[in-house]
């Protein structure tokens, strides 16, 4: 899948990737976050795990636990490109 819907990316530490992917939780918690690139506040990013494979698309907010509200899972989101 392409990196169309995000300018922002937000890497998922390798062990906790698998609990976000194939439609998992829903909610990206800090503690889950290896590493951020271009994240703004509201926007959209791209939720990739360790390996840099696309988990889903969601939004970015630092001020709340968790940073990430996942909104399509990269499964769904092949079926809408």
């Amino acid at each position: 899948a392409g990196r169309a819907c995000a300018v922002g990316t937000v890497s998922v530490s390798g062990p906790k990737a698998r609990m976000f992917k194939n439609g998992g939780h829903p909610l990206v918690f800090e503690g889950a976050i290896k590493r951020t690139e271009n994240v703004q506040v509201g926007e959209a990013v791209d939720v990739l795990d360790g390996a840099g494979e696309l988990i889903g698309w969601g939004v970015w907010n630092p001020h709340s636990l968790y940073r990430v509200r996942m909104l399509v899972p990269a499964i769904e989101r092949d079926q809408l490109e």
